[in-house]
């Protein structure tokens, strides 16, 4: 009975050190996994060109609207209403 006891106990032993070792292997693959920090990066990446459109597009709206305002009021000499 002894011998049995000992048996399993170092089976025991041996199953959790495999366990631990396959826990400990999968938190380094996790860790070295780099596929969530890429779609983060890519996701800043998208805000940051969405901003920058949206800050070109409203700077050239105004001077294209500045630049329409300015030949309407030229052609017909009065003040235009440019919208």
């Amino acid at each position: 009975m002894d011998i049995q006891r000992l048996g399993m106990a170092f089976l025991g032993g041996y199953f959790k050190e495999i366990m631990m070792k396959n826990f400990l292997s999968s938190v380094a693959n996790f860790i070295r996994e780099e596929d969530g920090a890429t779609a983060v990066e890519y996701g800043i990446l998208v805000a940051a060109i969405a901003a920058a459109i949206i800050i070109i597009v409203l700077l050239v709206g105004a001077a294209v609207r500045n630049a329409f305002q300015t030949i309407c009021n030229k052609m017909t000499n009065t003040a235009c209403s440019v919208t």
